[in-house]
């Protein structure tokens, strides 16, 4: 793995997470989160623990997001 990849690619993601698209919902947002990790993973530009970095604050996102949501199933 490569340094300047895993540098370039969890910047990439924490650029996707701070311009928020305005129609996801909690849950695809998430989904939306999730899909570069993995991608990421795949193809060596992160290691373990930047995977898990960026699943925790997937993760992080999604709870603040349904936060005061009753209906959400």
């Amino acid at each position: 793995m490569n340094k300047d990849w895993e540098a370039q690619a969890l910047s990439a993601w924490r650029k996707l997470l701070l311009e928020r698209k305005s129609g996801w919902t909690p849950r695809s947002g998430c989904d939306e989160l999730l899909k570069p990790a993995d991608e990421y993973m795949r193809a060596s530009m992160i290691g373990g623990d930047g995977w898990r970095e960026l699943v925790e604050k997937a993760t992080a996102f999604w709870a603040h997001s349904v936060e005061g949501f009753e209906d959400w199933k």
